[in-house]
């Protein structure tokens, strides 16, 4: 067994029960904690399934044979009888004649492709195990889920290492914002053009492999539960061979140990969806806290949870520096029932990752007209970084949006004293009115160069959207701008890439437009 995972001849062995008591609790104790060799004892028990239930099948199928087996017993005592006259060597050499050795290597053989094309044969496709998990996913109400990020066996906490491994991600099209979901593996997915995909199958889990060259993720494994297709750890290895492996941390212990916030690029905590009724706090009490954070500018992209309990809103604060934190005391004090803290953990990065991808090496399939149009490559950064501050500011605002509407969905707001409700329809309207904005900004500043890469104007529909649809739509717009203006990769082909940009910002445009005009009652 390796610094990492234990070998293969040490695992089989386990399998089997033939390791001695020490070495097997070695094996067991790292299997506790290696989703990756479970998944390795889970396909070696699968495939010796598999043999099994083939040899039933054909047992249950062949005809019966056409007359009983010769009893051997009477000729035992002759043959042992026979071996005694006759020397071991004598015995061994005539096994291992040229002759016999033949059919045994070839049965030997035999058992080695039945063994190998069961472990590799996946009962169910890639692309159909992704679609139910995809599905199921966006059938479940959003959770608080934190991760923990682990590189050669070291839990990672450096900002700057993570950001770079955003960085890589993004740019190969994997939606960092959940780096442990169905739908960003399945986005990175579908996005290759060349691919291998495995699909091993356990009793509790599904693991989909893949591998590619076309992308700078060269093989990623996504282990979600047969259950309920809930994804419980992921591996990424990059082009530069760093490998991570990204698995979610309990409930209790997710403040304590863990490593960023299931959004890092904004340091934005997906809340709990539900807010149940409980004794001593109440909604009212939780959307207080919300209004004193609006004023100070704290809900837009600051690494604050906010949870309810029965005797306290509790307000969780990463990595603050000292005038901030006084700040949001100050700005909380008032309150009664609110439960500030400060845990001493690294703030996540927030960071974006275009600045990285802007400056890198990664070339826009529209550089010679981006530099034509623009008279130069500084002139490009510096109308690069406008359209990033805009769209980091929609991209905010959305993330506020879709997190007031989870702690108050309708039942909830319904339940709100008439003042409160106010409270809650104006807080609404504040970033959907700045979303709104941010977006027509974002249209005006690049509708000319939009025109000159020739993406005539166009007409999307104008309606209602949640705050997920709103975020979803923002998400977009960023992808496409990214792909546009930094090469960053994505699906959609390069000649599509400016009129499906205009699209989508015409969309996100209308659509705050409409939430920003209506907000919910």
């Amino acid at each position: 067994m390796n610094s990492l995972h234990v070998d293969d001849e040490r695992i089989v062995r386990y399998a089997d029960g033939e390791l001695g008591p020490k070495d097997a609790a070695r094996v067991r104790a790292h299997l506790e904690s290696c989703w990756e060799c479970r998944a390795e004892l889970d396909n070696i028990h699968r495939a010796v399934g598999e043999c099994v239930r083939y040899r039933k099948a054909l047992r249950d199928v062949l005809p019966a044979p056409p007359r009983p087996w010769q009893d051997l017993q009477p000729h035992f005592a002759e043959i042992d009888s026979s071996l005694a006259q006759t020397s071991f060597l004598s015995r061994l050499a005539g096994i291992l004649t040229p002759v016999r050795l033949v059919p045994l290597a070839a049965a030997a053989a035999a058992l080695l492709v039945i063994v190998y094309t069961n472990r590799e044969l996946p009962t169910v496709s890639a692309a159909e195990v992704l679609k139910k998990a995809v599905a199921a996913e966006q059938s479940r109400p959003q959770q608080l889920r934190r991760y923990q990020i682990k590189s050669r066996g070291a839990r990672l906490t450096d900002p700057a290492t993570i950001r770079r491994l955003e960085t890589v991600a993004v740019a190969a099209n994997y939606d960092w914002s959940a780096p442990l979901s169905a739908r960003s593996f399945s986005r990175w997915h579908d996005s290759l053009a060349d691919k291998q995909d495995a699909v091993f199958t356990t009793a509790n889990y599904y693991t989909v492999s893949t591998r590619s060259q076309a992308s700078e993720i060269v093989e990623a494994s996504l282990q979600l539960r047969t259950a309920d297709y809930v994804p419980t750890a992921t591996s990424l290895e990059f082009r530069n061979h760093d490998r991570i492996d990204i698995t979610e941390l309990p409930a209790e212990a997710a403040i304590a140990h863990s490593a960023g916030p299931v959004e890092p690029s904004r340091g934005v905590q997906p809340p709990l969806t539900e807010v149940k009724p409980l004794a001593g706090t109440t909604p009212a009490d939780e959307l207080k806290v919300f209004a004193a954070l609006r004023k100070l500018g704290a809900d837009l992209g600051e690494p604050i949870e906010i949870s309810r309990t029965a005797d306290a809103v509790v307000v969780t604060v990463l990595g603050v520096d000292p005038s901030r934190r006084q700040q949001l005391q100050s700005g909380l004090a008032s309150l009664s029932r609110v439960d500030l803290r400060f845990p001493e953990l690294p703030a996540p990065p927030t960071v974006s990752t275009w600045r990285n991808l802007s400056r890198s090496t990664v070339t826009s399939p529209f550089e010679g007209d981006l530099n034509q149009y623009f008279g130069g490559r500084a002139a490009v950064d510096r109308f690069t970084d406008q359209t990033l501050e805009l769209i980091d500011s929609a991209v905010a605002r959305a993330h506020a949006l879709r997190r007031l509407t989870e702690h108050f969905p309708p039942q909830v707001v319904a339940t709100l004293p008439s003042d409160d409700r106010a409270e809650f329809q104006n807080l609404y309207a504040d970033h959907a009115t700045a979303l709104a904005q941010s977006a027509r900004q974002l249209n005006q500043l690049t509708n000319p160069v939009l025109t000159t890469l020739k993406a005539p104007p166009v007409s999307a529909g104008t309606g209602a959207a949640t705050p997920a649809e709103l975020l979803d739509s923002a998400r977009t717009v960023e992808q496409l701008f990214a792909a546009v203006l930094t090469g960053a990769t994505t699906d959609v082909a390069v000649a599509e890439l400016p009129v499906r940009l205009r699209f989508a910002l015409t969309q996100l445009m209308n659509s705050a437009d409409f939430s920003a005009a209506s907000p919910p009652q």
